[in-house]
């Protein structure tokens, strides 16, 4: 809502305005405090449709990190960790979130709080997991899928 206000100043005579002063546009919001809409944060991590690659958002940089490169993914209280072939990435994320973002034949959760990469396993038995001398303990929930999906007999 836009106002107009009118500010004069009288002569000694009072018949007369002199100086008119005039306000214009004062909004409303100066006097009040506006809601605002609270917009939900547009995510750091994307999954690139074009290439298997996802987008991470590390401190104010964007990594991208090729799917096939990640080993596992392992949460750290309120972070992730990202373990490459030869680095690894720590973003600030959860479990979750990052189960949702990555393809669900190619990572697999192990436990609550890790997801590995199913490809990238070099040995494994119902209670733990091997990738590249990292053993990885499997939670008592994800027993089945992983005999299942690493057709353990």
């Amino acid at each position: 809502m836009l106002y107009s206000f009118h500010l004069f100043f009288w002569g000694l005579s009072g018949d007369c305005p002199i100086f008119p002063w005039n306000i214009i546009y004062l909004k409303e919001s100066k006097f009040r405090k506006k809601q605002q809409k609270i917009e939900p944060r547009k995510d750091s991590l994307k999954e690139n449709p074009l290439t298997p690659t996802l987008d991470v958002k590390v401190e104010k940089t964007i990594h991208k990190v090729l799917l096939k490169d990640i080993l596992f993914i392992e949460n750290q209280r309120n972070n992730i960790r990202i373990k490459l072939a030869k680095t690894e990435l720590i973003v600030r994320h959860n479990s979750s979130t990052m189960e949702n973002l990555v393809p669900k034949d190619a990572f697999i959760r192990v436990h609550r709080s890790c997801i590995i990469n199913h490809g990238t396993v070099s040995s494994f038995s119902p209670t733990k997991i091997e990738i590249d001398d990292v053993s990885i303990l499997v939670g008592r929930k994800y027993k089945d899928v992983i005999k299942e999906v690493l057709e353990y007999n």
